[in-house]
C-alpha cells in the first residue's frame, strides 16, 4: 500500500504545526501583556490573575479530556474483565496509569510524556505553561532591549533551534523528555521578538502586500511538500506571522473569512480531542482483533 508520503511529505510534516503554534503564542501573548507587565510593578501586580487566565483558557477542557481518557480506559478494562473473569485495575505508573493523572493535574507531564500522558497532544500545553511562567519576567527585559540586544537575543534562540536540529539531526518532533524545552521556548520567545519587530518596524508597502504574504505560503508550502529540513520551515513560519499580520491586500480579506476565523476559534479543542478520537478507535478495533 503505498502511503500519502508517496504524494506529499505534508501530512508526515504536521508535528511542525506546534512549533507555529509556540511562536504565535509568543506573539500573541505580547501583544496582548506588553502594556500590563511593562510598566512599573507589572509584574508584582499582574502575575497572579496572568496565570489564573492562562490556566482558565487551557485548564477545563484539558482536565474535561483527561477525565473521558480515563472513563473509557475504564469502562474498557471492566468489560474485559467481564469476558476474563479478572479485573484490572488502572496502574500506578507509566502511560495511563494513576501518577500520569497526577502529573496531567498540575501540567508537568510535558517534561516525560512518553510515561506520563493520557493524551498525548497536551505535552504542548505543558511546557507552553512553563513559558507561561518565565514570561511576565521576560518580556519586560525584552521590550526595554536595545535594537542591538534585541538582535543578539534572537541570535542566541535560533542558536539553540539549531542545536536541537543538530542533536536529533533535523527532527523537530520532540515530544518527549526536556528537550520539549528547547524546542518551545526559543520559538515561544522568537514570537515575542517577532512582535518587537513588529511593532517598531517601517510598513513598506512591500512588505503589506500580497506578494510578500502569498510568497511566503508558497514558499512553506513548497517545503513541507518536498520534505525541506524542519529547521528552515521553522523559519518560514517566523517570517510569515509578521508578514501575515500586517499585510493589508488580498491576504488579509482571505484569511479573516467567517469559517477560518471559526477554525480558529475552535483549533484548540480539535488539537486536544484528536488524541482522545486516536485512543477511542484503538480499543474498538483493539475489542475486534485489530492491532496497530
Amino acid at each position: 500500500m503505498i502511503g500519502a508520503t508517496h504524494y506529499t511529505q505534508t501530512i508526515s510534516k504536521g508535528y511542525l504545526a506546534v512549533d507555529m503554534f509556540f511562536m504565535l503564542s509568543g506573539f500573541v501573548m505580547t501583544h496582548v501583556y506588553c502594556r500590563t507587565f511593562c510598566n512599573a510593578d507589572g509584574v508584582k501586580r499582574h502575575y497572579r490573575s496572568f496565570l489564573v487566565a492562562r490556566g482558565a483558557r487551557l485548564y477545563p477542557l484539558h482536565i474535561f479530556i483527561i477525565f473521558l481518557f480515563v472513563a473509557v480506559a475504564m469502562t474498557a478494562q471492566l468489560m474485559s474483565g467481564a469476558v476474563a473473569g479478572s479485573l484490572a485495575g488502572i496502574p500506578l505508573t507509566g502511560p495511563e496509569s494513576v501518577a500520569a493523572i497526577v502529573a496531567n493535574v498540575f501540567m508537568l507531564q510535558g517534561l516525560e510524556a512518553g510515561k506520563l500522558s493520557w493524551n498525548y497532544p497536551a505535552w504542548s500545553i505543558s511546557v507552553e505553561f512553563m513559558a507561561y511562567l518565565a514570561f511576565p519576567f521576560v518580556l519586560p527585559f525584552i521590550w526595554r532591549a536595545s535594537a542591538a540586544v534585541k538582535v543578539v537575543l534572537a541570535l542566541g534562540l535560533f542558536t539553540a533551534l539549531v542545536g536541537l536540529a543538530f542533536l536529533k539531526q533535523d527532527n523537530f518532533d520532540q515530544w518527549d523528555g526536556p528537550l520539549t524545552l528547547l524546542r518551545c521556548l526559543p520559538e515561544f520567545f522568537l514570537g515575542t521578538l517577532l512582535y518587537c519587530v513588529y511593532r517598531i518596524s517601517v510598513r513598506s508597502p512591500w512588505l503589506s502586500g500580497d506578494f510578500a504574504a502569498f510568497g511566503i505560503v508558497a514558499a512553506t508550502i513548497l517545503c513541507l511538500h518536498f520534505g525541506a529540513p524542519d529547521l528552515l520551515i521553522v523559519v518560514l513560519f517566523a517570517a510569515l506571522i509578521p508578514i501575515a499580520v500586517v499585510n493589508t491586500g488580498r491576504f488579509a480579506e482571505i484569511a479573516n473569512v467567517g469559517p477560518l476565523i471559526w477554525l480558529g476559534e475552535i483549533s484548540y479543542s480539535l488539537y486536544l480531542i484528536h488524541g482522545f478520537v486516536k485512543f477511542v478507535a484503538t480499543k474498538l478495533l483493539g475489542a475486534f482483533g485489530v492491532q496497530d
